[in-house]
């Protein structure tokens, strides 16, 4: 996530405000989202304060006027209108699995049970669901199945969601106008 927010900055995004972990955990200092909006000056909000700005934005902490996308990469709740509507190009999602393949989480651990010969990374519109909007794309790639652990695919997926997350936000900074494609059905 801090290199997505360290890739929308450097590249021209305004950012209006980031919501993140409310404790850092077992967090390295480079991976905290918090200390990586601090240094940029980005606010740091609560995902209850991002509501309650869109619903009222007079006595709101952070102006959400004029937002063009709202990012979600690795976010841990669910997120809702009115925040799925905020953004003029849409509300979108960086996914650490294929999508429809695999929704929801876990499904580090699920390859490497189920001995799946792929993986991937998928960017997708936020609906109402976990997990369910229109697909971007899906980033595949190879298993090595005599190898791979739940926690090298966790990490291997990691890089390749970031090169994810930085081609659609290109894309969109062009003006380009993402491919969507309807999931189906599948599996959490």
């Amino acid at each position: 996530a801090v290199g997505g927010l360290e890739h929308l900055l450097a590249t021209g995004w305004e950012v209006a405000a980031v919501v993140g972990p409310p404790e850092a955990g077992r967090a390295a200092d480079a991976q905290r989202l918090d200390l990586a909006a601090e240094r940029a000056g980005v606010p740091l909000v609560s995902d209850d304060d991002l509501y309650a700005a869109i619903e009222d934005p007079a006595g709101a902490t952070v102006d959400l006027t004029g937002i063009d996308a709202v990012f979600s990469f690795l976010f841990w709740k669910r997120i809702r209108p009115p925040l799925i509507d905020l953004g003029r190009l849409g509300c979108l999602n960086f996914h650490p699995a294929p999508l429809p393949d695999m929704r929801g989480l876990g499904g580090y651990n699920v390859a490497i049970l189920e001995d799946w010969p792929e993986w991937g990374v998928s960017a997708h519109f936020v609906d109402g669901e976990f997990d369910t909007g229109d697909v971007v794309r899906v980033d595949r790639f190879p298993i090595d199945r005599e190898r791979e652990t739940a926690l090298s695919l966790d990490f291997r997926s990691q890089r390749r969601l970031l090169d994810l997350f930085r081609w659609t936000a290109d894309e969109l900074a062009a003006g380009r106008e993402l491919d969507r494609s309807a999931q189906g059905d599948d599996r959490y």
